[in-house]
């Protein structure tokens, strides 16, 4: 019996040594490369006073609000799990659809987008991430899809490069050699104006402001963790 529990005794410590050894070797510092797609909702909100340079417009304003897709490549050192900066390049096709006049009009986008978040992760085999940083949204198009018969002649407005405040919230899933991420996404554009003025940026002929004033974007895809030290 004596012999037995040496015996037991031993397995025991070279197990939890074994087990000591392996947490040991979890690497501190890891980049995170992901690969990540999905659908998108897209929208602004209508005017709040319908005032083109202080007087009434005779067109009005509506709200848009339709869905899209992106697929992106995201990039994140992370320090012993749990804190990274992800940079990543996402393409985005974005739709959205109001009524002027009784007739339906759509905006349609495509973007490049680049974010930049802090992110903090929990630890576990399933990790809640949270992020929050800038995106830079950089157009590639924008077009406006109507009824030109009904409506006249109408334009989308050229955009140029716009910083958005980016948040995210998602789940990390722990599948032995690689990650599965589940992320929901919004960005908002901060001191976008709320006026007539400020999405319509033309008469004649009737040019549609298409920065969005608000955004978001849920992905799925594969996070593989390459380790560094």
């Amino acid at each position: 019996m004596r012999k037995v529990s040496v015996f037991g005794c031993l397995v025991i410590v070279l197990v939890l040594g074994h087990g000591g050894a392996l947490a040991q070797a979890q690497p501190a510092f890891d980049v995170m490369v992901s690969l990540k797609g999905g659908p998108n909702f897209n929208g602004i909100t209508e005017e709040s006073k319908a005032t083109y340079k202080g007087f009434p417009a005779d067109l009005p304003y509506p709200g848009f609000f339709g869905v899209g897709g992106g697929l992106g490549l995201y990039v994140e050192p992370r320090l012993m799990k749990l804190v990274g900066l992800e940079l990543g390049l996402t393409w985005e096709s974005a739709s959205a659809s109001g009524k002027i006049n009784g007739q339906e009009v759509t905006l349609n986008t495509s973007d490049l987008i680049i974010p930049l978040h802090l992110r903090v992760a929990t630890p576990g085999l399933v990790q809640v991430l949270f992020g929050i940083g800038v995106d830079f949204v950089v157009p590639l198009s924008a077009e406006a899809d109507y009824d030109a018969r009904r409506l006249g002649d109408i334009k989308a407005a050229e955009r140029e490069i716009t910083t958005y405040l980016g948040v995210s919230l998602g789940l990390e899933i722990d599948a032995v050699y690689v990650k599965i991420p589940i992320d929901f996404r919004a960005r908002f554009a901060l001191g976008y104006d709320e006026t007539f003025d400020g999405r319509v940026t033309a008469l004649n002929p009737y040019t549609l402001g298409t920065s969005w004033e608000y955004q978001g974007l849920l992905l799925v895809g594969v996070t593989y963790p390459v380790p560094i030290w």
